[in-house]
Protein backbone atom coordinates (compact mmCIF):
# COMPACT_ATOMS: atom_id res chain seq x y z
CA UNK A 1 0.00 0.00 0.00
CA UNK A 2 1.55 3.33 -0.93
CA UNK A 3 -0.34 6.22 0.63
CA UNK A 4 0.36 9.86 -0.04
CA UNK A 5 -0.57 13.16 0.82
CA UNK A 6 -0.17 15.39 -2.18
CA UNK A 7 0.60 19.58 -1.84
CA UNK A 8 -1.20 22.27 -3.79
CA UNK A 9 1.25 22.23 -6.58
CA UNK A 10 0.66 18.96 -7.99
CA UNK A 11 1.92 15.75 -7.50
CA UNK A 12 2.37 12.62 -9.59
CA UNK A 13 1.15 8.93 -7.90
CA UNK A 14 2.22 5.27 -9.17
CA UNK A 15 2.09 2.02 -8.61
CA UNK A 16 5.58 1.43 -10.81
CA UNK A 17 6.55 5.41 -11.58
CA UNK A 18 5.13 8.33 -10.37
CA UNK A 19 6.31 10.27 -13.48
CA UNK A 20 7.62 9.75 -16.78
CA UNK A 21 8.22 12.70 -18.78
CA UNK A 22 10.83 12.26 -21.27
CA UNK A 23 9.77 9.39 -24.43
CA UNK A 24 8.87 6.72 -22.92
CA UNK A 25 8.16 2.67 -24.28
CA UNK A 26 6.34 1.63 -20.90
CA UNK A 27 5.91 -2.71 -21.87
CA UNK A 28 4.84 -5.72 -19.72
CA UNK A 29 4.25 -4.01 -16.40
CA UNK A 30 2.08 -5.05 -13.51
CA UNK A 31 1.15 -3.30 -10.34
CA UNK A 32 -0.27 -5.28 -7.29
CA UNK A 33 0.07 -2.70 -4.43
CA UNK A 34 -2.77 -0.51 -3.29
CA UNK A 35 -3.13 3.38 -4.09
CA UNK A 36 -4.52 5.61 -1.38
CA UNK A 37 -4.37 9.58 -1.68
CA UNK A 38 -5.55 12.03 -0.14
CA UNK A 39 -5.26 15.95 -0.47
CA UNK A 40 -7.09 18.44 1.75
CA UNK A 41 -5.68 21.69 0.65
CA UNK A 42 -6.01 21.98 -3.14
CA UNK A 43 -6.29 25.52 -4.99
CA UNK A 44 -9.28 27.26 -5.51
CA UNK A 45 -9.28 26.70 -9.10
CA UNK A 46 -8.56 24.38 -11.61
CA UNK A 47 -8.13 24.69 -15.42
CA UNK A 48 -10.57 22.11 -17.59
CA UNK A 49 -7.78 20.71 -19.14
CA UNK A 50 -5.24 20.81 -16.61
CA UNK A 51 -4.23 17.50 -14.10
CA UNK A 52 -2.90 19.36 -10.63
CA UNK A 53 -2.53 15.70 -9.69
CA UNK A 54 -1.81 12.69 -11.35
CA UNK A 55 -2.61 8.86 -10.09
CA UNK A 56 -2.62 5.48 -12.10
CA UNK A 57 -1.49 2.02 -11.17
CA UNK A 58 0.73 1.86 -13.17
CA UNK A 59 2.24 5.53 -13.38
CA UNK A 60 0.82 8.89 -12.64
CA UNK A 61 1.87 10.96 -15.20
CA UNK A 62 3.27 9.95 -18.93
CA UNK A 63 4.38 11.71 -21.97
CA UNK A 64 4.53 15.87 -22.80
CA UNK A 65 4.35 18.08 -25.73
CA UNK A 66 6.47 17.00 -28.84
CA UNK A 67 7.02 13.57 -28.12
CA UNK A 68 5.24 10.46 -28.29
CA UNK A 69 5.36 8.09 -26.05
CA UNK A 70 3.58 4.08 -25.63
CA UNK A 71 2.27 1.59 -22.95
CA UNK A 72 2.36 -1.79 -24.59
CA UNK A 73 1.12 -4.52 -21.85
CA UNK A 74 -0.05 -2.96 -18.34
CA UNK A 75 -2.26 -4.77 -15.68
CA UNK A 76 -3.36 -3.13 -12.50
CA UNK A 77 -4.63 -5.37 -9.67
CA UNK A 78 -4.39 -2.79 -6.73
CA UNK A 79 -6.96 -0.91 -5.98
CA UNK A 80 -6.63 2.74 -6.23
CA UNK A 81 -8.85 5.69 -3.84
CA UNK A 82 -8.44 9.08 -3.87
CA UNK A 83 -9.83 12.22 -1.87
CA UNK A 84 -10.33 15.79 -3.85
CA UNK A 85 -7.72 14.75 -6.54
CA UNK A 86 -7.93 14.30 -10.32
CA UNK A 87 -6.44 12.47 -13.29
CA UNK A 88 -6.93 9.58 -11.52
CA UNK A 89 -6.58 5.81 -13.80
CA UNK A 90 -6.32 2.10 -13.55
CA UNK A 91 -3.22 2.08 -15.59
CA UNK A 92 -2.39 5.95 -16.18
CA UNK A 93 -3.74 9.08 -14.68
CA UNK A 94 -2.61 11.86 -17.11
CA UNK A 95 -1.14 10.33 -20.40
CA UNK A 96 0.14 13.25 -23.11
CA UNK A 97 0.69 12.18 -26.72
CA UNK A 98 0.58 8.10 -25.70
CA UNK A 99 -0.75 5.00 -27.12
CA UNK A 100 -2.08 2.81 -24.99
CA UNK A 101 -2.46 -1.19 -26.55
CA UNK A 102 -3.08 -4.52 -24.53
CA UNK A 103 -4.15 -2.66 -21.11
CA UNK A 104 -6.12 -3.97 -18.17
CA UNK A 105 -7.20 -3.05 -15.07
CA UNK A 106 -8.98 -5.17 -12.44
CA UNK A 107 -9.62 -3.20 -9.36
CA UNK A 108 -11.56 -0.72 -8.15
CA UNK A 109 -10.65 3.29 -9.33
CA UNK A 110 -12.48 5.55 -6.66
CA UNK A 111 -12.27 9.21 -6.80
CA UNK A 112 -14.03 12.11 -5.22
CA UNK A 113 -13.05 14.68 -8.37
CA UNK A 114 -12.61 14.45 -12.09
CA UNK A 115 -11.09 12.37 -15.34
CA UNK A 116 -11.38 9.47 -13.54
CA UNK A 117 -11.16 5.76 -15.93
CA UNK A 118 -10.26 2.21 -15.77
CA UNK A 119 -7.69 2.51 -18.40
CA UNK A 120 -6.52 6.17 -17.67
CA UNK A 121 -8.67 9.06 -16.24
CA UNK A 122 -7.30 11.48 -19.34
CA UNK A 123 -5.44 11.73 -22.47
CA UNK A 124 -4.18 14.36 -23.86
CA UNK A 125 -2.97 15.52 -27.27
CA UNK A 126 -0.25 18.20 -27.42
CA UNK A 127 1.87 19.65 -30.14
CA UNK A 128 2.47 16.01 -32.02
CA UNK A 129 6.09 16.26 -32.87
CA UNK A 130 4.99 15.44 -36.93
CA UNK A 131 1.60 16.26 -38.92
CA UNK A 132 -0.98 12.93 -38.97
CA UNK A 133 0.76 11.06 -36.18
CA UNK A 134 -1.89 8.44 -35.13
CA UNK A 135 -2.52 7.34 -31.71
CA UNK A 136 -3.73 3.79 -31.11
CA UNK A 137 -6.01 2.59 -28.30
CA UNK A 138 -6.84 -0.97 -28.79
CA UNK A 139 -7.41 -4.16 -26.67
CA UNK A 140 -8.21 -2.28 -23.52
CA UNK A 141 -10.58 -3.56 -20.73
CA UNK A 142 -11.55 -2.94 -17.18
CA UNK A 143 -13.34 -5.13 -14.96
CA UNK A 144 -13.86 -3.48 -11.95
CA UNK A 145 -15.95 -0.39 -10.47
CA UNK A 146 -14.97 3.34 -11.49
CA UNK A 147 -16.47 6.35 -9.57
CA UNK A 148 -15.77 10.22 -9.89
CA UNK A 149 -17.65 13.24 -10.12
CA UNK A 150 -17.23 13.78 -14.10
CA UNK A 151 -15.45 13.34 -17.06
CA UNK A 152 -15.70 9.65 -15.81
CA UNK A 153 -15.36 6.13 -17.69
CA UNK A 154 -14.88 2.34 -17.86
CA UNK A 155 -11.84 2.70 -19.77
CA UNK A 156 -11.13 6.64 -20.53
CA UNK A 157 -11.93 9.47 -18.46
CA UNK A 158 -11.54 12.17 -20.61
CA UNK A 159 -10.05 12.86 -24.06
CA UNK A 160 -8.79 16.76 -25.14
CA UNK A 161 -6.76 17.89 -27.66
CA UNK A 162 -6.91 18.68 -31.28
CA UNK A 163 -6.98 16.34 -34.23
CA UNK A 164 -7.69 13.25 -32.51
CA UNK A 165 -8.93 10.12 -34.48
CA UNK A 166 -10.51 7.49 -32.56
CA UNK A 167 -10.54 3.38 -33.94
Amino acid sequence: TDTTNPTPGGTSVGGIASSVAEPAALANLRNEGTLTSTSLAMPPQKLPNDCLTQIGGIVGSLGKSNTLSTIDGATNQGIISTDNLQCVGGIVGKATNTTIRNAQNNADVLATDTGVGGIAGVIMLENLPQQNTSLNYSNLQNAAEIKGLGYTGGIIGKMAGEGQTYN
